[in-house]
This record gives C-alpha cells, sequence and structure tokens, in this order.
C-alpha cells in the first residue's frame, strides 16, 4: 500500500479509536516508524510519512515518547 493511500486511510479514523481498530492498524502503524522510512532519503517519502504519523499524534498516539522524538528530530533535521 502506497504512504498516500495509508494517510488517507488514516486520516478517516477517529482520533481515540477502539481497541478493534487500533488492533487491525497496528501493522501500518509499526511499519510507518521503521528505519527504512524513517531514514528514507526521497523528501517525498518523508513527507508523506510525516502526513501519516501526524494523523496520531494526538491526543490517543500509539507510539512512545521516544518513537515520537525521533520522528521529529529526522523530520525536523533532515
Amino acid at each position: 500500500m502506497e504512504l498516500q493511500q495509508v494517510g488517507n486511510n488514516l486520516s478517516k479514523v477517529e482520533q481515540s479509536p477502539s481497541k478493534s481498530m487500533l488492533k487491525a492498524l497496528s501493522p501500518s502503524l509499526k511499519s510507518l516508524i521503521s528505519d527504512k522510512l524513517l531514514k528514507h532519503s526521497d523528501v517525498d517519502v518523508k513527507v508523506a510519512l510525516a502526513s501519516c504519523l501526524s494523523e496520531f499524534t494526538a491526543p490517543d498516539a500509539p507510539y512512545d515518547d521516544g518513537q515520537m522524538k525521533v520522528c521529529l528530530i529526522i523530520f525536523v533535521i533532515d
């Protein structure tokens, strides 16, 4: 699935998804924070990834503070 499609799908998820929805999204959420994507050199991939991750920043982000810090550092510095 393309990152843009993932982002479009994530934008349709309620702000505080149910446990069953989070379970269904779990594979996508795990792949979004993979080194392969986080360290990708293509700016278009980074923008699409940032868009996907922004869908889960508040109020109940499925990522811990350390994971979000790494994401933000990569997007701001790179």
